[in-house]
């Protein structure tokens, strides 16, 4: 065996481990977190703002982690894969930025220079109402 032989097998002995927690985050929408997740969201934080949700599998555990910011304060909650709430945990302050808006008269609709206005997308962010 030669060196490289070694240096390959020590990696794959560290990397099979059964005490190696391997965590994978598979970032998904927020209408795929499934509807006793999202009951829930609406109900207990009403007028937040979910900011990310991720899959998470942790020693093939799958359960969900939501980002959300509430007044301003962010915060992370877990839940299992059933629905079933976990915990919550503060993440940080949010610092909001004030930005000044300059309103411009919109043109005639019978001038050459108007186009019409095309739906915008759904944002991948979601403010929760009730």
């Amino acid at each position: 065996m030669n060196a490289w032989h070694k240096i390959i097998f020590f990696l794959l002995i560290i990397y099979f481990h059964p005490g190696a927690s391997a965590q994978i985050k598979v970032p998904v929408h927020v209408f795929e977190l499934g509807q006793k997740i999202t009951e829930q969201l609406a109900k207990n934080y009403a007028g937040s703002l979910v900011r990310s949700a991720w899959k998470v599998n942790t020693n093939s555990i799958w359960s969900y982690e939501i980002r959300i910011i509430r007044g301003n304060i962010e915060y992370t909650l877990l839940y299992d894969k059933d629905g079933k709430f976990l915990r919550k945990e503060s993440v940080a302050p949010v610092v909001v930025e004030k930005k000044i808006i300059i309103h411009k008269k919109l043109p005639k609709p019978d001038s050459d220079i108007f186009l019409p206005i095309m739906p915008l997308p759904a944002p991948d962010s979601l403010v929760l109402r009730y």
